[in-house]
C-alpha cells in the first residue's frame, strides 16, 4: 500500500513537472517543506470541488496533495502562462486564523524567491542559478538497453568514462539461470576496485521521495518502460566513478578539492530527510587558480548516476557557475534553463 501510494504521487509529480515546464529550480524549492500527513476525505473533496470550478472554466489546475514536489498551498492554477497558488479552507474562521496567515506569508516568500532567484535566510543567503548550458544525457542509450533486457533478461553498457549501467528485466532474468547463479546477481561494475565509486539502484527510493531527482514519469521513454521502472519490473543499476568526474574537471584546468570518502559514507547513512537538509555537507570544491571556488553538492553528482546526465554537460554547468561568481558560503541551486529538452 505504501508503494502504491508513492506510485500515485509520482504520477502526480510527472504532471507537476510538465505543468511547470520542467522548472527544476522552482519545483525543488516547492518541495522544501514537510510533507502533508494523512489526507482527510472531507478536505480533499473541497479541494477537488474547487479544482473542478477552475477546470470548468478551461483552466489547468493541480491538486498539490497528490504530488510529492508541490507542498505549498492546496491548488496550483495555470492560466495564460501565469502560475498562482490557492488555499482551500473549510470556513471563514480557518481563512482568518493565524495558521492560515503564516501559510500565506510563507507562500508569498517562496514565490518571491522563485521569481527573484535570491533570498536571505536565518542561516545565510541562497540563490537559484538557471544555467544556459545545453543539457545532454545518456537516456537514449539507456532506452536501447531496456529493449535488450526485455528480450535477454539483462543488458550492460559502459556509457562513458565515469559511468556504467546494468539493466534487468526482472521476470525474464529470473526465468534464465546461468549455472546455479541467478541472472539478477550478475553485475558488471568496472569501478569495483575504486575507492572513488558509488552504486545507484532504481529501487533506492522505492518508498521514499527526494527533490533531487526527476520522477521516472517524465523520463523520455515509452509509458510501459517508465511504469516498469516505477513498479520494479525493471531494475537500473548505475556505477559512477566520481574520481573520473574529477579528472574531467581537471582536464579543463579546474582546481578540484578531494571529496572525502568517510564523510560521504556517513552522509549516505543519514535518513533521507536529513540528506535533503544537508546536501552541501559533502561535495566537491571546484574553482580556477586564484578564483574563489564553488562547492558542488553531492546531489549534483547524483544527477549523473540517477538521471544519467553527461559528465561533460555537468562540467559545463560548473564552469558557467564559476563565471557567474557565487559568493563564498552562499547556497546555490542549479537547474538547466532548457530543462525541458531532456524530458519526454
Amino acid at each position: 500500500m505504501r508503494r502504491l501510494h508513492h506510485l500515485v504521487r509520482q504520477i502526480g509529480d510527472g504532471i507537476a513537472w510538465r505543468s511547470f515546464d520542467y522548472d527544476r529550480a522552482a519545483l525543488y524549492q516547492l518541495a522544501r517543506k514537510p510533507p502533508t500527513g494523512h489526507i482527510e476525505a472531507v478536505s480533499t473533496q473541497k479541494e477537488v470541488d474547487k479544482a473542478g470550478v477552475h477546470a470548468a472554466n478551461g483552466t489547468c489546475v493541480l491538486i498539490n496533495d497528490l504530488t510529492n514536489f508541490v507542498r505549498f498551498a492546496d491548488l496550483t492554477i495555470f492560466r495564460d502562462e501565469a502560475i498562482s497558488f490557492e488555499e482551500v479552507k473549510g470556513g471563514e474562521g480557518s481563512r482568518k486564523s493565524g495558521h492560515a496567515s503564516r501559510q500565506a506569508n510563507k507562500l508569498k516568500a517562496m514565490t518571491e524567491f522563485i521569481n527573484t532567484k535570491r533570498r536571505q535566510t536565518s542561516i545565510g543567503s541562497e540563490c537559484l542559478v538557471r544555467v544556459k548550458t545545453a543539457p545532454r544525457t545518456h537516456l537514449p542509450a539507456l532506452l536501447e538497453l531496456i529493449k535488450i533486457a526485455r528480450r535477454q533478461g539483462h543488458a550492460h553498457a559502459r556509457l562513458s568514462d565515469c559511468l556504467a549501467v546494468d539493466v534487468y528485466h526482472v521476470e525474464t532474468a529470473a526465468a534464465i539461470s546461468v549455472g546455479r547463479r541467478s541472472m539478477l546477481e550478475i553485475a558488471h561494475n568496472p569501478f569495483s576496485q575504486s575507492r572513488k565509486a558509488i552504486r545507484g539502484h532504481s529501487l533506492d527510493l522505492f518508498y521514499h521521495f527526494t527533490p533531487n531527482r526527476a520522477p521516472y514519469t517524465v523520463f523520455p521513454w515509452p509509458d510501459e518502460d517508465c511504469s516498469d521502472v516505477l513498479s520494479g519490473a525493471i531494475w537500473i543499476v548505475s556505477y559512477l566513478n566520481w574520481g573520473k568526474v574529477e579528472r574531467t574537471l581537471k582536464k579543463r584546468h579546474l582546481v578540484v578539492g578531494d571529496l572525502d570518502r568517510a564523510r560521504l559514507s556517513q552522509f549516505l547513512l543519514r535518513p533521507i530527510g536529513e540528506q535533503k537538509l544537508r546536501t552541501f555537507d559533502v561535495g566537491l570544491s571546484v574553482g580556477r587558480p586564484n578564483w574563489a571556488p564553488c562547492k558542488v553538492s553531492f546531489v549534483d553528482l547524483a544527477r549523473i548516476s540517477y538521471e544519467f546526465l553527461d559528465e561533460e554537460a555537468f562540467a559545463d554547468t560548473i564552469e558557467e557557475v564559476l563565471e557567474i561568481g557565487i559568493p563564498p558560503g552562499e547556497l546555490y541551486f542549479t537547474a538547466f534553463e532548457n530543462e525541458a529538452l531532456i524530458w519526454d
